[in-house]
């Protein structure tokens, strides 16, 4: 509970974001009206300073071996697959629960690329959480095609 309400994990980095993450708006994927209402309800949350302590463990533990979008692992990939795109049919399809984005998404910049993948490693070596990147795109392969 945070400030009297349950907050979701999406709830809990936007109001990380917005109250200790140094920036004034975030752009969220807000593909219906009841994601819209939870995430508008966050800008009005009124946090005392243990509550956002609380928030920031949480939310930073929460976020602990997700991609921070640095692009390492597509500078790395000696394929010149965009590994940023797969993560992002990857979320497309499994925290948005989005298939048919995450589908459109793999055939226009994934399905072909993503065949190029020999499982070198190049990407997860690169990447600073240590994603195994090309299990990732290993797993989408078997899912989206």
């Amino acid at each position: 509970m945070f400030a009297g309400q349950k907050l979701s994990p999406y709830q809990r980095a936007y109001a990380y974001l917005l109250h200790r993450g140094h920036i004034d708006a975030f752009n969220s994927h807000m593909p219906n009206r009841p994601i819209l209402e939870e995430n508008l309800a966050v800008p009005t949350l009124k946090l005392g300073r243990a509550e956002l302590d609380r928030l920031e463990a949480r939310t930073l533990a929460e976020a602990r071996g997700s991609c921070r979008h640095c692009g390492n692992c597509t500078r790395a990939c000696p394929e010149g697959i965009s590994v940023a795109d797969m993560l992002r049919c990857h979320a497309y399809l499994h925290n948005y629960h989005e298939p048919d984005v995450a589908r459109a998404l793999w055939q226009t910049v994934g399905k072909d690329r993503a065949q190029l993948c020999t499982n070198g490693g190049a990407c997860r070596a690169a990447c600073p959480e240590s994603i195994d990147l090309a299990a990732v795109i290993a797993e989408l392969r078997v899912e989206l095609e």
